[in-house]
């Protein structure tokens, strides 16, 4: 068979496994830190999460998040030590569910993802999402802080 009817075969398969193999490594990435976090069996903790995006003041503020047993304890201000209001921030309270934002993000075909996991316990330190390309203020940024381990479970 000559050289460039193969090629000619093969060129489809090439494209379609450079359209998806990024796609497939942040996926990769994600379950490495994923397994990294399940890995220290943490079950008590607390974090501060900061929202960066064109959207209203209430979600911008930065707030100390407390879960215990994979249920969200509390949810304060930093600033004022006031409790928020748990509906702004009910699908990003706990560690387990910042990783699903991540997830849907890549599966969605977010125009970009990038994340920066911590390397000893795997949660995602930062996340950055341009959900598309050419929209603008559609960024949005994530950044989980002062993360401290309250309690583990017995291994």
């Amino acid at each position: 068979m000559p050289m460039r009817k193969i090629l000619s075969l093969l060129w489809p398969l090439l494209v379609l496994a450079s359209c998806t193999l990024p796609n497939q490594q942040e996926m990769d990435r994600l379950a490495q830190h994923q397994k990294r976090w399940e890995a220290r069996h943490i079950t008590h903790y607390r974090y501060t999460l900061q929202i960066l995006c064109f959207c209203v003041p209430e979600i911008r503020q930065p707030v100390v998040i407390e879960v215990r047993n994979g249920l969200t304890v509390s949810i304060t201000a930093v600033e004022s030590g006031a409790a928020v209001d748990l509906e702004h921030f009910k699908r990003l309270d706990t560690i387990e569910e910042l990783f699903e934002l991540i997830e849907a993000a890549i599966i969605g075909k977010a125009a970009q993802v990038d994340v920066t996991y911590d390397p000893t316990f795997g949660y995602p330190r930062r996340i950055s999402i341009d959900h598309l390309k050419d929209a603008i203020d559609d960024e949005v940024e994530y950044r989980v802080t002062d993360f401290t381990v309250l309690g583990k479970e017995k291994e």
